[in-house]
């Protein structure tokens, strides 16, 4: 990767950063490269690799669900729900971002 290519990416990770904190009720938030490696990371999904490779396997799934109803149809976000709390992923600008927010 070039320099250049390192400072946008960077840029872009930053950015996300920024978006993802201003979320009301996240409790954390991560951002993944394409490949599910983990950009970045805070609160409660700081370190919390378990989790994120899970979510990321959950998107794999989705991505496939969806080229067998209709791959012309985008993806959005997908939400996994529980009791007190929430995960969201959305894919944007070739990045995964996550966002765990209380219920």
């Amino acid at each position: 990767m070039s320099l250049g290519a390192a400072l946008a990416a960077h840029d872009v990770t930053e950015q996300g950063i920024s978006m993802l904190k201003s979320i009301p009720g996240q409790t954390g938030s991560a951002i993944l490269d394409i490949t599910g490696e983990v950009l970045s990371s805070s609160g409660e999904l700081e370190d919390n690799a378990d989790a994120l490779s899970q979510l990321y396997l959950s998107l794999q799934d989705v991505r496939g669900l969806m080229n067998v109803m209709d791959p012309t149809d985008k993806f959005k976000r997908f939400s996994v729900a529980f009791d007190t709390f929430s995960y969201v992923v959305t894919i944007s600008g070739g990045k995964i971002f996550v966002v765990k927010k209380s219920n």
